[in-house]
Parts: C-alpha cells; sequence; structure tokens
C-alpha cells in the first residue's frame, strides 16, 4: 500500500504542492497543530494501528481518524484550560464496567485480546487506555456544560431510615469520609456495591436509573442534580437525600443533539487554531 501525501510550502505570496508517499515522512513531522498541542506522522500511524476493519487505507479513511484525533486535542485544549482533569480510577473503573457490559473478565487477557482484533478502534488494552482517557475527558467537558440530556446513575447508599441523630452525624462522616478516599482508590468497580453498600450485596451494582436536569430522582435531589451533572463518567458525587447520604457514579450519558455537539466544536475551533500542514 503506498499513501501519497500533498506538502504545502510557501514562498512569499506563491504556494507549491508537492505529492510524496506518506512513508518519506519522518515519524517526528508535525501533520496538525491543534491549539497547544500537535499530532505528528507516529501519533497518527499509532492511532491507525487499531483500526483493523480498515485493509486499505485512502485519503477518506485517513482524514476520518485524523478528524478523530483533532477533535479529542481541541477538547483536551479545552479542559487543560478549564482545569477540567480525570483520576486514574476513573479511568479504571469505566474500563472496568465497559468490558463487563460486553460479559468479557477484564482479568482474562486471552478473551480481552480476541475481543480487541476483532474490534475497531482499539488495538490492545494501551490503545484503549488512550482513548478512553479522550473519551472520558470529553465526556466530562460537555458534561460540565450541561448539555446532555440525561444520565445513568448507580450509587453507594447509605441509609438513615430508623436513625437518630447521632447516628446520622456519624453515617455522614463516614459517606464523606469514604467519597474522599474512592477519588485514588484502586478498589474494582463491582465492588464498590458490595464493599460500602449494604443495599445492594445482592444486586452488585447500585444502580439507581436515569438522572434529568428537570426530573426526579430519590437518590438525586433537585439540589443536587446539577452538581452530579457536571462531574463526568464515574467520578464519585457525595450527596444528600431524603433516605439518607449516596455516593454518585454516572456510568452513561445520552448524546446530545447533533446541532448542540456543534455549536460545542465550533466554539472550540474558534478557541482553538487547527493548523493543517500535511493534506491527504
Amino acid at each position: 500500500m503506498k499513501i501519497y501525501i500533498f506538502l504545502l510550502f510557501c514562498v512569499l505570496s506563491s504556494a507549491t504542492m508537492y505529492a510524496i508517499p506518506f512513508n518519506d515522512v519522518t515519524d517526528d513531522f508535525v501533520i496538525v497543530n491543534v491549539g497547544k498541542a500537535e499530532i505528528t506522522k507516529s501519533d497518527l500511524t499509532n492511532y491507525m494501528a487499531g483500526y483493523k476493519s480498515i485493509k486499505s487505507w485512502n485519503s477518506d479513511s485517513l482524514n476520518m481518524v485524523l478528524n478523530a484525533m483533532i477533535t479529542d486535542l481541541l477538547f483536551m485544549n479545552a479542559c487543560i484550560d478549564e482545569k477540567i482533569t480525570m483520576t486514574n480510577a476513573e479511568l479504571y473503573w469505566y474500563t472496568e464496567f465497559y468490558f463487563d457490559k460486553l460479559g468479557l473478565d477484564i482479568n482474562n487477557g486471552e478473551a480481552v485480546q480476541l475481543y480487541f482484533d476483532s474490534s475497531d478502534p482499539y488495538l490492545d488494552m494501551d490503545d484503549f487506555l488512550i482513548k478512553s482517557r479522550f473519551f472520558l475527558l470529553k465526556s466530562k467537558y460537555i458534561m460540565s456544560k450541561e448539555k446532555v440530556p440525561s444520565i445513568k446513575a448507580s450509587h453507594i447508599f447509605f441509609s438513615t431510615e430508623n436513625k437518630n441523630k447521632k447516628q446520622i452525624t456519624e453515617i455522614e462522616k463516614q459517606a464523606i469520609k469514604i467519597a474522599n478516599t474512592l477519588q485514588d482508590s484502586q478498589i474494582p468497580f463491582p465492588a464498590l456495591f458490595t464493599q460500602f453498600d449494604e443495599e445492594h450485596l445482592s444486586s452488585n451494582s447500585g444502580d439507581i436509573g436515569i438522572i434529568t436536569l428537570d426530573g426526579k430522582n430519590t437518590f438525586v435531589p433537585k439540589n443536587e442534580v446539577h452538581k452530579v451533572f457536571k462531574a463526568g463518567l464515574f467520578s464519585p458525587v457525595y450527596v444528600k437525600n431524603s433516605k439518607g447520604f449516596s455516593i454518585i457514579f454516572n456510568t452513561s450519558y445520552s448524546i446530545p443533539s447533533s446541532e448542540i455537539l456543534s455549536e460545542i466544536m465550533e466554539d472550540l475551533k474558534k478557541r482553538y487554531e487547527v493548523k493543517i500542514n500535511l493534506y491527504f
């Protein structure tokens, strides 16, 4: 397979475009600048490796991948500027949840790799973690703007039913302490609900269903719902409700409309220059 790219050289007011084989471009050549970040040839080829279904690359498929990378970096720039971060615990909880939904044991390396070998866009677990980190940052940015119609969540629940004032105070202290320590936790996601939540020992999920900004959820009162939405995915959020205290984890969200996503992208493109140095 030989891919030709077009390299643009500008001299004064004139411009000359040369077609050269992609393999002749050095690995450190910067294909695109995106705000403070850049995409090199090496970055692009590494990202492409996860797309096993594409047997013959052309300009359309290359630009599809490149656009995905540009989108990732636009959101990354915004997250850096707005100090939106994520922890390793959030990434690993997402990973465990992702493979649990597929019915795969994340500790079964052979089965997981078989999944990667037959699925785009991941090459292996390292590639999955890199791309998932970008996904979670994008999700957290979009959710921070409250552009998401609804979310699905699970929680660790601390019931105060039939408890006196002193007991409730102690339960609240325990809930806050656990919420704070979970930020750097290495506890597997499913184990959170068996280790800390006596109410969900049988279900092993803590699922509390759908939450909307204008709706009602027993465990997320109206005065707490904005905090929960803005947290992003798998970031533990402590809330007080009528039944006790909950540590909420958003596990998925409904995709905003194409119009809203377009507005977000246009805003990011205005804030962060996308400079393409090489065309396919």
